[in-house]
Order: C-alpha cells, then sequence, then structure tokens
C-alpha cells in the first residue's frame, strides 16, 4: 500500500504507517505466533512487532514552498473559529475536484492574502492575519495530521481532518516553520 513501515499486533492485526513509533518494548515481547505461519511472531496485546520496507520511497509530501509561500506548519481548525477564517473559491483553478498547493496558494495570492492553507482534501482558507501559534500541532506536517492528499494531486498533503496545512508569503514568513 505505500507504507514504509508495517506491524502486525496480537497475531492477526495489521497496521502501516510511514512514521515509526518513538517507544520501544523489547523483541521478547512480541511473542504471538502468527495465525497465517505460526513460525513468525506477529506482536502480541499491546505490543506491535514492527518492519520496515528498504524498498521504500516516498510519493507523498508536504509541499515545503510554491513560488512565494513557504510552510509554516500543521494547525488546528474547527468550524467554529477557523485558523484562517475566510474561505477561498477555487473555482478559477477546475474547483475542489482540482484543490492542490499551488491552486489554493494562487487563489489567496488573487484576493491578496499574506497566509494561505489547505484543508480536509480540497477546502482552501486566508487571512491577512497569522494563525494562532498555540494553534500549531507541529513542524512535520504529514506526522502531525496534515496527510490527506490533495483531489488534484495526490502527491501532496491538503490538511486532513481539523488540521490545516499553513504557508504564508515569503515577505510575512515571521513565524515560519
Amino acid at each position: 500500500m505505500g507504507y514504509k513501515y508495517s506491524g502486525t499486533e496480537y497475531a492477526n492485526e495489521c497496521f502501516c504507517g510511514n512514521y515509526a513509533a518513538t517507544n520501544n518494548a523489547t523483541d521478547s515481547d512480541g511473542n504471538m505466533a502468527c495465525e497465517g505461519d505460526s513460525t513468525q511472531k506477529c506482536g502480541a496485546g499491546n505490543r506491535i512487532s514492527v518492519v520496515v520496507d528498504s524498498a521504500y520511497s516516498q510519493t507523498f509530501f508536504g509541499r515545503q514552498s510554491y513560488n512565494d509561500w513557504n510552510l509554516m506548519g500543521c494547525y488546528s481548525d474547527s468550524t467554529s473559529k477557523r485558523s484562517l477564517p475566510n474561505g477561498v473559491s477555487l473555482s478559477a483553478f477546475g474547483g475542489s475536484n482540482n484543490a492542490t498547493i499551488a491552486n489554493c496558494m494562487q487563489a489567496c495570492q488573487a484576493r491578496g492574502f499574506a497566509y494561505c492553507g489547505e484543508e480536509y482534501y480540497s477546502e482552501c482558507y486566508g487571512s491577512n492575519t497569522p494563525p494562532a501559534t498555540n494553534k500549531i500541532i507541529g513542524d512535520d506536517s504529514l506526522a502531525a495530521g496534515c496527510n490527506y492528499p490533495c483531489k488534484g494531486n495526490s502527491t501532496e498533503s491538503c490538511g486532513g481532518s481539523g488540521k490545516i496545512i499553513v504557508y504564508s508569503t515569503l515577505s510575512n514568513a515571521t513565524a515560519s516553520h
């Protein structure tokens, strides 16, 4: 499925991702035999046996920049208090089904916004006020949950559910991450 890491837990549960867990148990903790092959170990209760795909090549990215825009990071967002409060239409760029970071940044630039972001596959938002610093989730946007692919380019991130990937123009990138 294109993930760097895969793991089995509790003899028959499979999980995948592009980031390894930061907490480690001992190898002897993952001692349950796999249901499909009893000669192999498949984790245990609350223990996952993880393997890395040595042939992995990353095909999904949090775009770092576009023209004069630089990535600030992944921010939490809610419908009641948006991190970037102005919805920006992508109709001039083929609509939401053609949502990309480039199209969103161009739409924000056309409206004169200094901060711009994508959320939930295709929603573009802008503002001339930066998002609150207490809303940043992390510098690594994908690990922070801004890991939904853009509808118009499945190789780049367009935020997540309740998470917006935010960019700033170079002249306003003082809070850049």
